[in-house]
């Protein structure tokens, strides 16, 4: 098996973006938001996995979202405390939702075809402004498991490679996950991070060792829009 490269980050890894998103003249939608700390939903040998979403948040209701972490049966997965908070501003129309966590650890018991990483701290947040855009905000600290760029770009995919050179990826990582809804939606959704458990497994073929997906800090804000 090829090893998991293991970088340990001292200093936070911080990007900051702006997606530009066009708001109709006279809309009748108004903005909106909500979070989540995490969710999994994945199967691991013969362990299911699910979990969350943990501590959830909208801008209409419930506000603030809390958790005290929870893990999997085996402990695949697991998330510390971490909270959510979703807001909706009546005087400008707009909207904001951020996520902050803690601990997130995915492998902690070395298990054979899994990449081991933890995060100490993750921070995800996005906010609706008067063009219709949607700015947003990520920060991950003491990372292990994974290289990380200074600057995290969105979608900054990393593959973890499989026991052999002509085997597909054990996993797929996103940092960074940008998702833009289609219209007449002009929500935009990112996740601190994203894992994908052998994504490039072939259905037809002989069932791999694992399948699902791991989400690490989740907003959407979605602008006003008719």
């Amino acid at each position: 098996m090829s090893p998991v490269r293991s970088l340990r980050i001292g200093v936070l890894a911080v990007t900051t973006g702006l997606v530009a998103l066009a708001t109709p003249a006279g809309a009748s939608v108004p903005a909106d938001s909500s979070a989540a700390v995490g969710v999994a939903v994945a199967l691991v040998g013969t362990e299911a996995i699910d979990i969350g979403p943990l501590a959830p948040c909208a801008a209409g209701g419930p506000g603030i979202g809390t958790t005290t972490g929870q893990a999997s049966d085996a402990g695949l997965v697991s998330y510390g405390l971490g909270s959510s908070t979703c807001s909706y501003d009546p005087a400008t129309g707009a909207s904001a939702a951020t996520v902050n966590g803690r601990q997130f650890e995915l492998n902690r018991n070395n298990v054979a075809g899994v990449p081991k990483i933890k995060i100490a701290t993750f921070s995800v947040s996005c906010n609706t402004n008067e063009e219709g855009g949607v700015s947003t905000s990520l920060s991950l600290g003491g990372v292990t498991g994974l290289e990380l760029p200074e600057e995290i770009p969105p979608n900054h995919t990393i593959l973890v490679p499989g026991f052999f050179p002509e085997d597909p990826p054990i996993a797929k990582i996103v940092l960074n996950d940008v998702v833009e809804a289609e219209a007449p939606d002009k929500s935009l959704t990112v996740h601190a991070a994203k894992i994908w458990l052998y994504p490039d497994a072939d259905p037809a073929g002989p069932p791999a060792p694992g399948s699902g997906s791991i989400t690490v800090g989740s907003v959407t804000c979605n602008p006003a829009h008719e």
